[in-house]
């Protein structure tokens, strides 16, 4: 019997301003503020509330609602959100006012990491008491740069906040101000990509999901992605693409990861994923498709494949 044999697949797509897939609405305006995802657990483990916050600066160890009011102590950030074992992710944009070196200020009470165009800037992902941290960056005028601030806090004391200082300026740092944060890119702006490494030849096939009912540990396979590699045993069905997504084109730094069951979607003007704003990004799937015998196969040739035709995951 001939051995099982998985093809490489590499799907990408740019979706810029003026283009997109079937149907598109009208671009979103832009908003200031980020948007922030609030979960229970301190490992984003479910999603109970959406929404603007105009900025990364707050304090949940006391709240009074008034003069008189009684104080209430180690208060809940919002409906649905417990007031300890809770973690949140803020997304959008950072529009820089001028040219040169941006000292960024996280405070934090307990874990707290932070992302400026692309790239890692603070990580402190513990346990600990309201500390301070600081990075340089260097930022254009008029560009923008995506950012993304993860925090998670476990009881008691809370505090998570984001602030900077401006080129030259030698005041204490202050909060990122509200009007310098966008929850998604204008229509007109091109968003800052860090620059990435040439691709490399080698990678990794792995395994990250089983059919229901069935338990497959993590295993990594090394395969070469521009040709099709034989798999010796049997590996489960209905893994999907990882999808990745990026501000901008597919050379600057991805913004979002995730697996997708299959390529078979319409964003009608929305954001496709966190971080990336609804026009202006491009996405790229990345897996194989697994040809079930050596007749048959999924692969289609190019102009033939009708516009609502989708893998299924089965295959994939």
């Amino acid at each position: 019997m001939l051995p099982r044999l998985r093809l490489a697949i590499l799907i990408t797509l740019l979706l810029l301003p003026g283009w997109g897939l079937w149907a598109q609405t009208a671009a979103t305006p832009a908003e200031h503020g980020l948007r922030g995802q609030y979960y229970e657990g301190k490992n984003f483990e479910k999603l109970v509330l959406t929404r603007k916050d105009p900025a990364v600066n707050f304090d949940w160890s006391r709240r009074q609602n008034g003069p008189g009011q009684p104080i209430k102590f180690f208060v809940s950030p919002g409906p649905g959100v417990p007031s300890t074992w809770f973690s949140a992710r803020w997304t959008g944009y950072i529009l820089a006012p001028k040219t040169g070196v941006y000292t960024f200020t996280m405070a934090t009470d307990d874990g707290m990491r932070v992302w400026v165009g692309g790239r890692q800037i603070l990580d402190s992902w513990v346990d600990q008491p309201i500390t301070r941290f600081t990075a340089q960056m260097k930022l254009t005028a008029g560009r923008y740069y995506s950012v993304r601030v993860e925090y998670y806090q476990v009881e008691r004391d809370t505090k998570a906040l984001l602030a900077w200082q401006l080129p030259g300026s030698t005041a204490e740092p202050v909060p990122v101000p509200t009007q310098s944060l966008y929850v998604n890119l204008p229509v007109t702006a091109e968003p800052f990509v860090a620059p990435s490494k040439a691709a490399s030849t080698e990678g990794t096939i792995r395994i990250i999901s089983a059919p229901p009912g069935k338990t497959v540990p993590a295993t990594a396979t090394a395969v070469k992605p521009s040709r099709g590699v034989t798999v010796a045993g049997k590996l489960p069905g209905g893994i999907g693409l990882q999808a990745t997504y990026y501000a901008g084109s597919v050379r600057g730094a991805a913004v979002h990861s995730r697996v997708e069951p299959v390529v078979n979607v319409t964003w009608k003007g929305a954001p496709p994923a966190p971080g990336a704003p609804g026009q202006g990004f491009s996405v790229r799937w990345t897996g194989y498709v697994y040809a079930p015998n050596r007749e048959s196969t999924c692969c289609i040739p190019s102009g033939t494949m009708p516009p609502t035709y989708a893998l299924p995951a089965t295959t994939c």
